[in-house]
């Protein structure tokens, strides 16, 4: 036996299961007690040793409801016990079997009672006292010692060779203790308690804990001795192997660890400084599975070795080297744990003057995972159990991707990340792995505005301050008070083979399927190193007239100051952040009520004008600036508006609860000859002061321009249109007046070739020409001439190869033809004596053909 607990031991490191982090919920429930005779309670005995037994077990039971139980059989040799183990099994209802996950310690308390007797009168003397002892024939563990220390116990599963994992001893908490708690012996008892903690380190349908002891009569050893064998069978939820082969890489998108609140204020922040550990409960679980009705848990473990994926619990620490206002820090995630560490001061601020709404600073990791396959025993609605198939996977700590980003870095990095799934041409993991950000970040948002919704009852802390004040400056603590989940999802290529195992599905996409897990934050569990107060905030506004009421709460699931404006007594711009809006700009289109303007048939070369009115709404007097949002056809347009070109926008100041005296041209024009003629959606803003450009707050007026174009050129000719020999030929056109007809040899760009209503040119191949109506300020739509075609006569002509593109073919005497016009060739046949056409001859739909008896000459 000794080889086979040596390997037991061997087991035994690879023993943290990836399901240990369901103590955390195991542990918490009112824990049921399993009570019994021992075998001397059972026998009768005349030496009054009337023995009970009550075991509590942490793990609970099969059925969910605490009623677990075993067996007591008079046996004393844990080596031959095998069958002895199985009638456990076969006499204990599946529900009323004993429960533990893999990896996760089971608690097991045995409380051994006897009845005391009394001296005197009829009763039996004090040497008739019962006390508990090691087996004879165990010389395991202690010396022999009646009245304390330990007895033995084992724990073992099935599927392996040896009955035994490992032996340990199970502990007496003290020395015996009286009691009345037993009814059965009316009277006073003597009770000793038993404590051991024993971990299953793989899933099994059938594992059990066997603990041994005697009951032993002072005056009577060998006659009322009695061998209690303690069989407490057990379901072990989890994996079944230690390690299993490695199948691929998936990419687990970015997901924040902390989250450091913006307070209002342009100069204001936060700061995380480096005052110690925070550490709080966390679990991973998968979501629901998605290819059969049976429900997985499994924690989130970490790479073993190369080539395979091993469930030992290591420590993964992830460390985050920022720069700036960044600051370093580390996280560390074990089996029921998240830890973060703040190395150097880690800063949420208003940089930039973006106000506090957009300026959250969310900080975590994103990872790659390997993931594989291993069995799983599973309990199915409390009363049976399942060997089913399920992802195992593990993360790559040297794979982690690390993000500072403020709330609306986010925004941007979704637009970024919709870009990359709207690539088809992008392979399916890259943009089923965008997918899955998306899916992240719109629950981080979500989960953020919700934390913060929540935190806005706390009672918090009152604060003050405005622009006229010093900086204002204070301490708060992390504190965690909820817990948030927040699912993801992960990539899984359909080359693995691993279609149809528990937790996968449909990634989404084409291809590939996916697997979902979920990330639990729980309550604060502790801190180390440091002081309480672990977050300085500062509140400071360069502002005069801005003021901020304000109350600072906690967010529930981050622990973090979160600042609530009181909008009744607090006053912001640039940027406004709540409360009353010092910034209060109105832009008006002079002569009209509403926000848009018209301007229809602009003589071309003139251009489209109207006037506007700066306004203020405010109760203070403001500087605006105005100016015109740019487009992408801004190239296109020359525009002046208020003493301003372009895009460019200038400052005006308006009073209070008033509009300027004067009226303010707005001048839109063409740029070129050749710049569209229709324009819409102009848009125009008058808006805050800030950082010298268009601000946050601004009022827009919009502006529809056409211009009445020319009418196309007419009596377009061309003569002759066919040619045997280089000879000039006639182009003739018409415009309206003030516009040239001008000639090209492109329907759009190209040199001029000539100018007038009728121009000789010569040309030497087939072309087509074109001729737009311009002048100096429009260049834009042309029209074709009819085809000019070019032909060297032939004495005959025999015609087999397939025309698609325009030709003219002339024979002096035959011309035979058996070959095909295609679209969208413009062709044309002459002969002075026959035209035959053989089978095979066809003009396809789309082209132009014609026939003709004739010469060079007509």
């Amino acid at each position: 036996m000794l080889k086979s607990y040596k390997k037991s031991i061997i087991m035994k490191t690879f023993s943290t299961s990836i399901y240990s982090l369901l103590f955390v919920l195991s542990y918490t429930l009112t824990f049921g007690q399993w009570k019994t005779n021992t075998v001397g309670g059972n026998s009768g005995d005349a030496y009054y040793v009337n023995g009970k037994i009550k075991v509590t077990s942490s793990g609970g039971s099969v059925g969910g409801d605490n009623n677990y139980q075993g067996i007591v059989v008079n046996h004393n040799n844990f080596y031959t016990a095998a069958a002895t183990i199985n009638s456990a099994f076969s006499t204990v209802p599946t529900a009323n079997l004993f429960k533990a996950q893999a990896g996760v310690p089971v608690n097991i308390t045995l409380e051994i009672l006897h009845k005391f007797v009394q001296e005197g009168g009829n009763l039996p003397p004090t040497t008739h006292q019962v006390f508990i002892n090691y087996f004879t024939d165990d010389n395991w563990g202690a010396g022999d010692d009646w009245y304390g220390g330990t007895i033995k116990s084992s724990i073992g599963k099935n599927e392996q060779a040896y009955l035994y994992d490992q032996n340990i001893n199970l502990t007496k908490n003290s020395q015996y203790v009286h009691t009345y708690e037993e009814p059965a012996f009316n009277g006073l008892g003597r009770k000793s308690t038993f404590t051991g903690t024993y971990t299953f380190p793989v899933g099994r349908t059938r594992g059990w804990i066997v603990i041994g002891f005697r009951e032993k009569s002072y005056t009577n050893y060998n006659v009322s001795s009695h061998n209690n064998f303690v069989i407490l069978p057990f379901v072990v939820e989890g994996p079944m192997e230690t390690q299993v082969d490695s199948l691929g890489v998936t990419t687990e998108p970015q997901v924040p660890y902390m989250v450091v609140h913006n307070p209002p204020g342009d100069g204001s922040s936060t700061t995380v400084t480096n005052t110690g550990t925070k550490c709080r409960s966390f679990e991973e679980t998968f979501s629901k599975d998605q290819s059969n009705t049976i429900s997985g848990s499994i924690k989130l473990g970490y790479k073993g070795s190369v080539g395979f994926i091993s469930t030992i619990d290591i420590e993964a620490y992830v460390e985050f080297s920022g720069s700036g206002t960044q600051g370093s820090f580390t996280t560390k995630n074990s089996s029921n744990q998240s830890c973060m560490t703040v190395g150097t001061s880690l800063t949420a601020s208003s940089g930039g003057g973006k106000g506090a709404q957009n300026n959250d600073l969310f900080v975590g990791y994103g990872i790659d995972l390997a993931y594989g396959v291993g069995r799983a025993v599973k309990i199915i609605d409390g009363n049976s159990t399942k060997v089913d198939t399920s992802l195992i996977y593990r993360p790559l700590p040297e794979t982690k991707k690390i993000f500072f980003k403020s709330k609306s870095a986010i925004l941007a990095d979704i637009i970024h990340q919709q870009s990359i799934i709207d690539d088809e041409n992008r392979p399916i993991k890259d943009r089923a792995s965008a997918q899955y950000q998306i899916n992240v970040w719109s629950q981080v948002l979500a989960n953020n505005d919700a934390n913060i919704a929540a935190a806005s009852s706390q009672t918090g802390e009152n604060q003050e301050f405005s622009g006229n004040d010093s900086p204002l400056t204070f301490n708060s603590t992390i504190d965690y008070s909820t817990s948030q989940s927040i699912q993801v999802e992960h990539y899984i290529s359909s080359e693995v083979g691993i279609q149809g195992v528990v937790n996968i599905g449909g990634s989404g996409f084409s291809l590939g399927a996916k697997f979902a897990s979920n990330k639990n934050f729980g309550n604060i569990q502790s801190s180390s190193g440091g002081q309480s107060q672990n977050i300085s905030i500062t509140l400071d506004d360069n502002d005069p007239l801005d003021n901020f009421d304000l109350k600072v709460v906690k967010d529930p699931v981050y622990g973090t100051p979160i600042f609530i404006i009181k909008p009744a007594l607090t006053r912001s711009s640039c940027p406004y952040e709540e409360g009353y809006a010092i910034d209060q700009p109105r832009l008006e289109i002079v002569g009209q009520t509403g926000d848009t303007i018209n301007l229809n048939n602009t003589t071309i070369g003139t251009p489209g004008t109207f006037q506007v009115k700066f306004c203020n709404d405010s109760n203070y007097d403001r500087t605006y600036r105005f100016g015109f949002v740019s487009q992408s056809n801004l190239g296109d347009l020359s525009l002046s508006a208020a003493g301003n070109v372009g895009n460019q926008t200038s400052p005006f100041f308006v009073e209070k609860n008033s509009c300027t005296i004067q009226n303010y041209d707005v001048n839109i024009a063409r740029k070129f000859s050749t710049s569209p003629t229709e324009f819409t959606a102009l848009k125009f803003v008058l808006t805050d002061n800030c950082n010298n450009n268009i601000g946050d707050i601004s009022s827009a007026i919009f502006a529809n321009l056409d211009f009445a174009i020319p009418s196309p050129p007419t009596n377009v000719s061309v003569s002759p249109n066919e040619l045997c020999t280089q000879e000039p030929i006639t182009l003739t056109a018409n415009c309206q007046p003030t516009y040239t007809p001008t000639w090209y040899s492109l329907p759009t760009g190209g040199a001029v070739l000539a100018l007038g209503t009728s121009v000789t040119l010569n040309p030497t191949s087939n072309i087509t020409y074109y001729v737009g109506c311009q002048n100096t300020d429009y260049n834009r739509a042309r029209v074709a001439t009819k085809p000019i075609l070019f032909a060297t006569p032939m004495n005959s002509l025999n015609l087999s190869s397939d025309f698609s593109a325009n030709s003219l073919q002339i024979a002096n005497t035959t011309l035979t033809a058996s070959n095909k016009i295609i679209d969208p060739a413009r062709v044309k046949y002459k002969a002075a004596n026959s035209l035959t056409f053989n089978p095979g001859f066809e003009a396809k739909a789309g082209s132009t053909f014609e026939a003709e008896i004739g010469g060079c000459v007509d």
